[in-house]
């Protein structure tokens, strides 16, 4: 039992059986403790049967009698579309946990736990982390919202844990504390989930909550967001604030100058320069990996990880798949996939990384508005819209080169033949800033699909 006594004893209820729900499930079933589930989708709940699980409809559940409700952070628990097992919950004053809350209920104490969160680049920087410490000799690994629940980790109590904390896992925290928090960005997204901006904002800040004078909270102060909720930390003392900026003034605890060819890491506290050689990394040079950088240095610092020691291991890291992924290049175009970029907020990253730009975008929109896109053209030659937004990007999109698909494979082929026409060297993008649900599964199907389909273009120009 990894789990304390305590709650070993609660009544459970698991609502929705993705990755982390049937994790869970089957291990609080192994541990002989009180859970029963439930999934909307019937086949899932076939699963869950064949798996000896103890399947229930909601209806049935008397939440009078349960101690904890944990709802996959993918299901609506406010408002007015709120699933009915929460609904029921809080009638019953049952709590409405996310996965997450259960690091709280751990038996014994683990090495230091991480959490990072953001609108942007919170995955790659969670997978950069892991990267640095492995690198080191130090047990961590990864979880939570990229895809791993801490739950399937073996040896969990000699882990250092590195947590991606989406803002749907984050409004349900309780109790659960981290003890280095990291907060890289706030941009407008999940509207359509939280209701307005503010709820947004909150949902964030709890990367934070529960923090004592022996934690950490790494903060960037690059948007007004982040450094409304930084002055709020700084002025409650309750915690260590390590602010951290990609823009160049003495102000920030620590920040990151770019140069032509090196990154310059400077804490002004210390007298700390540390030069980064551009053409060593393997990622992509724009603000956004450069906030994933400094945040690592952060944490690094805090690990007590050598300056040599973190610096090598950067130059070894080689990004995440989906990420303004460089995965190919053919006479004058390199090729980039940026499927992961499902918001408006994550494609002006991609868009202020890259140079001379054939872009494409599209697929089912998110709540947002395109128009924000048009500030951010500069560095666009021409763009090629598809999917179920097509026509409402190109009305949006103020820009003379704009061509309209309706799908991803026939904006590949047309951009293709374009892009070798040009004279320039061309950086041909993939970053949709939309859902990939009215064409594919998921985003890492969407991103698959395009480098396949990039990659068959050049065999056949080839030949």
């Amino acid at each position: 039992m990894i789990f304390n006594f305590a709650f070993s004893k609660k009544k459970i209820v698991i609502v929705g059986l993705g990755i982390s729900g049937m994790t869970l499930a089957k291990k609080l079933f192994t541990y002989n403790m009180d859970v029963t589930v439930w999934d909307d989708n019937p086949k899932i709940r076939e699963i869950a049967l064949k798996n000896g699980l103890r399947l229930k409809k909601i209806q049935k559940i008397k939440f009078s009698e349960i101690d904890f409700l944990v709802l996959s952070p993918g299901i609506q628990h406010i408002g007015p579309n709120a699933h009915i097992a929460a609904k029921n919950a809080k009638k019953n004053n049952c709590k409405v946990i996310s996965d997450l809350e259960l690091l709280y209920y751990l038996k014994k104490k683990t090495p230091p736990i991480i959490g990072v969160t953001g609108t942007n680049g919170k995955s790659t920087t969670v997978s950069l982390l892991e990267h640095i410490l492995q690198n080191n000799g130090i047990k961590a690994e990864a979880c939570g919202n990229i895809g791993k629940s801490f739950l399937s980790i073996k040896n969990l109590h000699k882990k250092i844990l590195i947590v991606e904390a989406s803002s749907y896992q984050l409004e349900r925290l309780h109790k659960l504390k981290f003890d280095i928090s990291v907060l890289l960005n706030i941009q407008k997204d999940h509207i359509e989930r939280h209701f307005k901006m503010s709820n947004y904002i909150n949902a964030k800040k709890q990367i934070f909550k529960n923090k004592t004078l022996h934690d950490y909270a790494i903060i960037s102060n690059d948007d007004e967001y982040c450094e409304k909720i930084r002055k709020e930390l700084i002025n409650e003392k309750k915690t260590n604030v390590i602010s951290f900026s990609t823009n160049s003034s003495s102000k920030f605890n620590i920040r990151v100058e770019n140069h032509k060819d090196f990154l310059l890491i400077i804490e002004d506290s210390c007298k700390t320069k540390i030069k980064i050689i551009k053409k060593k990394l393997n990622i992509s040079l724009g603000k956004k990996n450069f906030q994933n950088v400094i945040s690592a240095y952060c944490v690094s610092k805090l690990l007590k990880i050598r300056t040599s020691s973190f610096k090598n291991s950067l130059y070894c890291f080689k990004g995440l798949p989906h990420r303004i992924e460089k995965f190919c290049s053919f006479n004058n175009v390199v090729f980039y996939n940026d499927s992961k970029a499902t918001n408006i907020s994550s494609t002006i990253f991609a868009l202020n990384s890259l140079k001379n730009i054939y872009l494409l975008i599209g697929g089912e929109s998110k709540k947002g508005n395109f128009s924000d896109l048009n500030k951010n053209f500069k560095n666009v030659v021409k763009t090629f819209t598809f999917g179920k937004s097509n026509q409402l990007l190109k009305i949006k999109i103020k820009q003379k080169n704009v061509f309209a698909f309706k799908n991803l494979k026939d904006s590949v082929e047309f951009a293709f033949k374009e892009a070798l026409l040009d004279k320039r060297q061309i950086n041909f993008l993939l970053s949709p800033a939309c859902a990939s649900f009215d064409e594919f599964e998921n985003f890492e199907k969407r991103g698959s699909f395009f480098k396949k389909k990039i990659q068959e273009l050049i065999f056949k120009t080839q030949k």
